[in-house]
C-alpha cells in the first residue's frame, strides 16, 4: 500500500474491517442455526469459555 493516498487507504482499512466483521457474523450465525440451534450468547460463551454448556458443540 505504500504510494497511496490516504483517502485510498483508509477505504481500503474500511473495506476490510467490514469484510471481516461481515465473516464473523455469518460464522456465528451458521453456528447458532447449524444442526443444533444454538443462542448467540451461548455461541460467544463457548468460543471463549471451553467450559461452557455447547463448547463442543461450537469447537467441533
Amino acid at each position: 500500500m505504500a504510494g497511496k493516498k490516504p483517502a485510498a487507504r483508509a477505504r481500503y482499512a474500511a473495506g476490510l474491517t467490514a469484510g471481516l466483521v461481515l465473516l464473523a457474523l455469518a460464522v456465528a450465525g451458521g453456528l447458532a442455526v447449524g444442526a443444533q440451534p444454538v443462542p448467540p450468547a451461548e455461541v460467544l460463551a463457548a468460543l471463549f469459555d471451553p467450559d461452557a454448556p455447547h463448547a463442543s458443540l461450537v469447537r467441533e
